[in-house]
């Protein structure tokens, strides 16, 4: 179960964790 939010999230955490 993919959620619409784990996208942005993941794009949001992905710009402080690189």
């Amino acid at each position: 179960m993919q959620y619409p939010l784990t996208r942005e999230i993941r794009r949001k955490m992905i710009i402080p964790t690189h």
